[in-house]
This record gives C-alpha cells, sequence and structure tokens, in this order.
C-alpha cells in the first residue's frame, strides 16, 4: 500500500440499516413532543378564551347594575319605564322577586341596557330592580335591590327555559340604600346560586 492512498471500508453485513434505524427512532420521538407541545398550546388557549369570555360578561353585568343605579337617580318620570318607582316589585325578605327564574324568562319586567352602553358586541347585559322596606326606614329613604345578568359574546340560551347553553352569563347584585336623591350606602356581590344557569 502507497502512502496517502485511500482506504477502502467496507460494512460489516450485520451493520447494513442500522444508521436508518437510529433516525426512525429519533424522528419519531420528535413527533411525539411535537404532538404534546402543540396538545399543551391548544388547552391553554381554550383555557384563556373562556376567561376572557367569563371576564366579558363580568363587565356586561357591571355595564347593568351601573344603568340601572343610574336610573334610579333618575325622577321617576325621567326613567325607563320598567324601572319607574311604580313598576318596581316590592321584596320580600322571604322570596325576593329575582330570585325567580320565570322572572328572567319572561323579560317583562327588565331593562336592557342600551347597545351604546354595551362593553362588546352580542346579547346586551339586563338589569332588574326591587325596592325593600327597612324596620326604621325614614322618609326620603330608598332601598333598591339591584340585579344584573351580562352576557358573553358567544352566549346562547334555551328559547323555553332562558338556561345558559353556551358561553357564559355573570349575575351581580347590588343593594342601594338612597336618601333624597344621594347614594348613601352600596353594596355589592356576585351571585353564586342564580335561577337560571
Amino acid at each position: 500500500m502507497r502512502p496517502g492512498a485511500p482506504i477502502a471500508c467496507r460494512a460489516v453485513p450485520a451493520e447494513r440499516g442500522f444508521s436508518l434505524l437510529v433516525v426512525l427512532v429519533l424522528l419519531g420521538a420528535i413527533a411525539l413532543g411535537s404532538a404534546a407541545a402543540l396538545r399543551r398550546s391548544a388547552g391553554s388557549t381554550q383555557l384563556a378564551r373562556a376567561q376572557l369570555m367569563r371576564s366579558i360578561a363580568h363587565e356586561q353585568a357591571q355595564a347593568g347594575l351601573l344603568y340601572c343605579e343610574a336610573q334610579l337617580l333618575l325622577p321617576s318620570a325621567a326613567r325607563v319605564p320598567v324601572l319607574a318607582q311604580s313598576a318596581l316589585a316590592l321584596s320580600s325578605g322571604a322570596q325576593p322577586a329575582w330570585t325567580s327564574a320565570a322572572l328572567w324568562q319572561a323579560g317583562t319586567a327588565l331593562a336592557t341596557v342600551p347597545v351604546a352602553a354595551a362593553a362588546s358586541a352580542g346579547k346586551p347585559p339586563v338589569c332588574q330592580v326591587e325596592t325593600q322596606t327597612l324596620p326604621e326606614q325614614g322618609p326620603g329613604v330608598t332601598v333598591y335591590l339591584v340585579n344584573a345578568r351580562g352576557f358573553s359574546p358567544d352566549h346562547r340560551s334555551d328559547t323555553t327555559s332562558g338556561a345558559t347553553t353556551a358561553g357564559t352569563a355573570v349575575w351581580l347584585q347590588s343593594t342601594l340604600l338612597i336618601e333624597n336623591a344621594q347614594v348613601r350606602a352600596r353594596l355589592w356581590r356576585r351571585i353564586l346560586n342564580p335561577p337560571l344557569r
């Protein structure tokens, strides 16, 4: 053999195709890892979208509360008809009107927030108001129970029962003590067990 001459190497027959097998195993592992990453990403996207829809529904419900509360500060004749003082139901402590699913299904005692005041497209928020009496309520003092229901843009409801079938609905409630057209006290809460789901 001459110095600098190429050396011929031959593969041993038992080692043929081993590199191909190693590459195929590595490609399979990479494919499985990619599929798992895509699945995690899709799950995170769905979770983020659901949280966004819930936030929008919550903002809608807040818009409903603020709209009805602002209406209550107006003279009765200047309010929308369903919020006029004579149209408001008197709440009984045992069974407030807002807890009746029939009230929310019928929609006759509900005020719909004007679309311009709604935070996003979709079903506008609705609110319902009833009055309460206090044991030592003086003249010029009125207590209102304001209930609002806000919807996500993808909200759908059953036409007969009014229950949510898709999307999100958020229920909020405030209790206002108004004395001589001024808010003296305001309590706010989220309704966790609403009459309609």
